[in-house]
């Protein structure tokens, strides 16, 4: 029988040794992927650190890391496609992590600016008050020379009249009777608009008050020319008339105007009538302003108001607009949920409700949003409570 040399089988044995070792290099793990890597260089930040001792960021940051166990796994089992999904959700867990910090040290420095807010208050209320009583003796010297202007007019007027009076009295006893009429008529004029500037008609009612003055001006002119007849005793009773009209329209304006420049009776006017609408338990009194509270205005996920918020919404416009001296911050809130959906979606919430306002008369300037997710609940664990938004008014 024929026998294999023993250095040709030897030579056999190295030459199938080599061919086992090349298979099994080329089998082994190719290059990390892109996401991999970026993932890695991620965790091993000196930033990790901070974001992994964030309150509420140590759930998906340990999710970041087991999904970057998983991805090496895979990668060194050569799947890399595998891999790289593996290391784009620990990517995504990482940044919702990382959002969770950014708003907590967010939230830091909003106290740390509300704490100087609060420590700076007295000197800003010092300061109203000096300038509010600045402002009154403006206006008391502003009525003395109005005062002082209305009685040499009236002293004008009575020049007039009484030189009508003579005028007529050379005529018939009916125009006599005619000019006395007027003249007293005219005094009514004078009174009226006296009344109507008391109040300053003439920017509160102009439509009322500029057709009165300029019927007044046309019949004095007439009865100064010397004629008296009845449409003149007409136009003048037109001119009280209107001028009385004037002073009913500017009062309440009048009234709002002067209330304006006492900031504490507005920001006390303003919570009683936010308490009228919403109920007091959802008006909070702040240091810089009224909060108004509006519970379950959203189903959860979703970032239009309820329908049966509308009037809630109506009633938000109507008190804009009747302080209108104040700005208004409307803040998106959700409840429990995704940490990064739902600080996108509380920021929508608060864009909807402010697109609400401007879109019905509400100057855009006054109207900023803020979304503050779902890290503030108000009411506990009640996902239906909490999943709102809050209207604060500032002065």
């Amino acid at each position: 029988m024929y026998r294999t040399p023993r250095n040709i089988t030897a030579r056999f044995r190295v030459l199938a040794a080599l061919i086992m070792l090349a298979l099994a290099v080329s089998c082994g793990p190719g290059p990390k992927s892109q996401q991999l890597d970026d993932l890695e260089r991620q965790l091993q930040d000196d930033s990790a650190n901070e974001v992994k001792n964030a309150p509420g960021a140590d759930k998906p940051y340990r999710e970041a890391r087991q999904y970057r166990r998983l991805s090496l796994e895979s990668w060194d089992q050569g799947k890399d496609e595998i891999s790289a999904e593996y290391a784009i959700l620990g990517m995504l867990r990482y940044r919702t992590a990382a959002a969770i910090y950014e708003q907590h040290e967010a939230k830091a420095r909003l106290d740390q600016a509300n704490t100087k807010v609060s420590n700076a208050n007295p000197e800003i209320r010092a300061l109203n008050e000096e300038q509010l009583k600045l402002a009154a003796e403006v206006n008391e010297l502003e009525l003395q020379a109005a005062q002082a202007r209305r009685t040499k007019e009236e002293a004008e007027r009575r020049r007039k009249a009484l030189a009508s009076q003579a005028q007529a009295a050379t005529g018939s006893e009916n125009d006599a009777a005619k000019a006395i009429e007027l003249r007293n008529k005219l005094r009514e004029v004078a009174t009226a608009r006296n009344a109507a500037d008391a109040v300053n008609a003439a920017e509160h009612a102009p439509e009322k008050y500029n057709p009165a003055a300029n019927t007044q001006k046309s019949v004095e002119a007439l009865s100064a020319s010397g004629g008296v007849n009845d449409d003149m005793i007409a136009e003048a009773q037109k001119a009280v008339t209107l001028f009385q009209e004037a002073t009913a329209a500017a009062k309440p304006q009048f009234q709002v105007a002067q209330d304006k420049l006492d900031p504490a009776l507005r920001r006390r006017n303003l919570t009683a009538a936010a308490e009228s609408d919403f109920g007091t338990g959802n008006v909070v009194a702040e240091a810089s302003g009224v909060r108004i509270v509006l519970p379950g205005s959203f189903a959860k996920g979703a970032s239009t108001v309820n329908a049966d918020q509308s009037n809630k919404l109506n009633a938000l416009v109507t008190l804009a607009k009747s302080f209108d001296e104040f700005s208004i911050a409307v803040e998106g809130y959700t409840s429990k949920g995704d940490a990064t959906e739902n600080l996108g979606l509380s920021q929508i919430r608060a864009r909807n409700v402010a697109t609400h306002l401007t879109s019905n008369g509400v100057k855009a300037s006054r109207v900023e949003t803020r979304g503050q997710g779902q890290d503030r609940p108000r009411f506990g664990s009640s996902s239906t409570q909490n999943d709102r938004v809050e209207v604060v008014f500032t002065r």
